[in-house]
């Protein structure tokens, strides 16, 4: 059974884990001074050349 004070916990590291991505995120940005579309406009031809539709997988 799980008590009100471990589901805290895990509540608070989930929120830990997320403000940490973020923090990272926006670092990321900075250092590179590129916004996401002009990372993808980059990666986006490569990536159409090396991976075919058949070769993404679909979850269910």
């Amino acid at each position: 059974m799980t008590t009100r004070s471990s589901r805290s916990r895990t509540g608070a590291a989930n929120v830990d884990s997320t403000a940490r991505a973020h923090r990272n995120v926006s670092r990321t940005r900075t250092e590179s001074g590129m916004s996401d579309a002009e990372w993808w406009s980059i990666v986006a031809p490569v990536l159409d050349q090396v991976m075919a539709d058949d070769n993404l997988i679909v979850s269910a």
